[in-house]
């Protein structure tokens, strides 16, 4: 992943959830993140979602959930699955992180998501 993201960008990421996330005491009854990828994620793209999940899990205690969006009617797929992980939280104050690997072109000043 560090070959991907700026290290200017990690360590300010990184520095910022110390601060804000070692409450946990941190003040957030349950921390969950989402991993979004398409079905067919390269080997590169399967390892750097790896690599993320594991440092929340182990240094943040955040629960990962890696989620391969399909190529056929991945709307419905993405809607159902999103409507899941926002449910799942069943106390409050909660911690919600989203992470899209994948991406994106604008159609008609329209983003669009592309695998």
């Amino acid at each position: 992943m560090a070959g991907i993201v700026p290290q200017a960008v990690v360590a300010e990421w990184n520095k910022s959830l110390q601060d804000n996330l070692a409450k946990r005491s941190n003040g957030y009854a349950q921390g969950r993140a989402l991993f979004l990828l398409w079905e067919d994620a390269s080997e590169a793209q399967e390892t750097d979602v790896g690599k993320l999940k594991t440092l929340l899990e182990r240094r943040f205690k955040i629960e990962g959930h890696v989620f391969h969006m399909p190529l056929d009617n991945p709307l419905e797929a993405l809607q159902t699955r999103m409507r899941e992980f926002l449910g799942s939280f069943s106390v409050e104050p909660n911690l919600g992180l989203i992470f899209y690997s994948g991406s994106a072109k604008v159609v008609g000043n329209r983003p669009i998501w592309v695998p």
